[in-house]
């Protein structure tokens, strides 16, 4: 499959939005292309956790996409995904596989923090683009399409962001009950240091 462009970021930050985002836009897009058989091959683009592993390889615009560290946390926390994951075995086994250390933590908050961290760390070094998903505002957008080499005019992106809703994805639709976790419901360990320098580095208020 050859791709202009990804969107990464971790589970739960948003893949989806920005995947409907850029199709909105006549820009195809698929979501975890690399999990799905059935992906097209006229994708222009994927929006993928799952490729972060192997960024190395790819030749196209990486786009890192972010959302509060602790709203991933919250959000991975209420799938009990590092407990039970269920049809999402094969998203386990990828960030088993390729997180150093994670094996090594029995806590199911504990290593969703240590996940968080590193898959945004592993991300980093090849993002052309980086942006927070609750600030993805036309002008982004746009530079976005302009560097794929298909622009699209801010007036375009205004109205793909009007009417694709941001919580296209989220577990409140799936029918989840969201968790919300504040940082005085986290254990003080490492871990939640750690997440909390990673959110002061994107901008959010820990």
């Amino acid at each position: 499959m050859s791709l202009r462009f990804v969107v990464v970021g971790t589970g739960r930050s948003g893949t989806k939005y920005a995947s409907e985002l850029f199709t909105r836009l006549g820009i195809r897009c698929g979501h975890e292309a690399l999990f799905s058989a059935a992906a097209g091959a006229d994708l222009v683009g994927d929006a993928s956790f799952g490729i972060v592993p192997s960024l190395s390889g790819f030749r196209g615009l990486v786009f890192h996409q972010t959302r509060h560290p602790l709203a991933v946390l919250s959000s991975i926390a209420s799938t009990g995904f590092f407990v039970s994951p269920g049809p999402y075995e094969p998203y386990l086994d990828l960030i088993t596989r390729t997180v150093p250390g994670i094996g090594e933590r029995t806590d199911p908050i504990r290593k969703a923090m240590h996940y968080v961290v590193r898959w945004n760390l592993m991300a980093e070094p090849f993002a052309r683009l980086r942006w927070r998903v609750e600030d993805l505002d036309a002008a982004v957008l746009a530079e976005a399409t302009r560097m794929i080499g298909m622009p699209r005019t801010e007036e375009d992106c205004t109205a793909a962001l009007r009417e694709v809703p941001p919580d296209t994805n989220s577990l409140e639709r799936g029918g989840v009950a969201r968790l919300n976790l504040e940082w005085s419901d986290l254990e003080e360990c490492p871990e939640k240091l750690e997440l909390a320098s990673l959110a002061r580095r994107y901008g959010y208020d820990p």
